[in-house]
């Protein structure tokens, strides 16, 4: 059995809003296997206590893009959700310091906001994309950068959300950087995603089981993914989720 619950008034604020964030959290314990229980966590909630003061005003901005985009792609922000879990839980098991581990959960928050400038059809095509539907779904780190360059002095942030696609052999986009010339942040948002992305049921690929996801992301450890981190995410997931 799998559960997942908000509560009210604490965090939800009407009905809608309760049975929305109850799904969310129901979604995120069937992704961690059999027999979960997921409180549902509030992402944006977390970065506002935690952004400076001259940022608060874009909180609601960026709150009103990802909902805009879950509108158009509903797998998206709860993905983005979740992937700012996996990252905090890969900071913390490397001894990053809060700052950092922080910075990249905002960026794993808001990592595929630029999802808002792909076209509806293409994000929730059921079959194989076109070249040109490729090229231009490849674009959405850029179109993330754009939308979050007025976060003045948050430079950090913004690189991970643009080099997340970037793989460790030097094949990634949109810039085609290879090993440690990938930032951390940018590494470590990478296998999150990505094993967010393979245990998620997406409308152009079947979601696979945890146990498959990890065999995934250790045979391309070296090639698309940074292997210490691949390490370090398996055995932080099997120790916290066993």
């Amino acid at each position: 059995m799998s559960i997942g619950f908000s509560e009210y008034p604490n965090k939800a604020s009407s009905k809608n809003e309760l049975i929305y964030q109850t799904d969310m959290a129901l979604y995120h314990a069937k992704n961690l296997g059999k027999d979960k229980v997921h409180l549902y966590k509030d992402a944006i909630l977390q970065i506002r206590k935690n952004i400076s003061s001259d940022h608060q005003q874009l909180i609601g901005i960026f709150k009103g893009l990802l909902s805009t985009i879950s509108a158009k792609d509903k797998y998206t922000l709860g993905h983005c959700e979740r992937v700012s879990t996996y990252v905090v839980k890969i900071g913390e098991a490397m001894e990053l310091d809060l700052k950092e581990i922080s910075t990249i959960q905002y960026a794993a928050l808001l990592h595929d906001i630029g999802k808002i400038e792909i076209p509806k059809f293409i994000l929730n095509k059921k079959g194989s994309l076109t070249k040109g539907e490729i090229e231009l779904l490849h674009q959405h780190p850029i179109y993330s950068q754009n939308i979050l360059e007025p976060l003045e002095g948050m430079d950090q942030l913004i690189d991970y959300v643009r080099h997340h696609h970037e793989r460790f052999d030097g094949k990634g986009y949109p810039d085609g950087l290879a090993g440690e010339d990938i930032s951390l942040g940018s590494r470590i948002l990478c296998v999150a995603d990505s094993f967010d992305a393979m245990i998620s049921e997406r409308p152009y690929s079947r979601k696979k089981s945890i146990t498959q996801a990890f065999k995934e992301l250790e045979d391309k450890a070296g090639r698309q993914f940074d292997p210490e981190i691949v390490k370090v995410f398996i055995d932080v997931m099997k120790n916290h989720y066993s």
